[in-house]
């Protein structure tokens, strides 16, 4: 698995999306810290044992008022299919979580999940771009 940085994530969610998706323009604002939502950044094991599935794996983050979304690159890989869960450590609270298909740019599933953690499930083996948004 691939770990992306901020512009890698951002080049391959801007490259997914057709033009004028509406998460084009917040994931050219996202821009935050993603500290502490991998839980296990020091441990790239645990790390990658946690997220073994995706091919490659992206985050950007939301700042300010908007500091509880986060934009999230999960790029596929041959031979996982079936594996498909992800642990992540937002603050506590509850969120909806949108599954964004490549390409077409189609929503193919939406969740609702609590933290910490926040488990997720995506819908297939994507890759997907994921829209994490916390609830009030």
């Amino acid at each position: 698995m691939t770990f992306l940085d901020t512009s890698e994530t951002l080049a391959r969610i801007l490259e997914a999306l057709p033009p004028g998706h509406r998460l084009k323009e917040p994931a050219v604002e996202f821009n935050g810290s993603t500290d502490g939502l991998l839980q296990a950044e020091g441990d790239a094991k645990r790390v990658k044992d946690a997220l073994g599935w995706p091919g490659e794996f992206g985050i950007l983050t939301a700042s300010g008022n908007q500091a509880d979304r986060y934009l999230l690159w999960l790029g596929s890989r041959a031979g996982m299919e079936g594996r498909r869960q992800l642990v992540l450590y937002p603050p506590p609270g509850r969120y909806k979580i949108e599954y964004w298909t490549k390409g077409d740019g189609r929503l193919e599933g939406v969740e609702i999940g609590t933290s910490a953690p926040l488990v997720l499930g995506p819908p297939g083996n994507g890759p997907y771009i994921v829209l994490i948004q916390r609830l009030a």
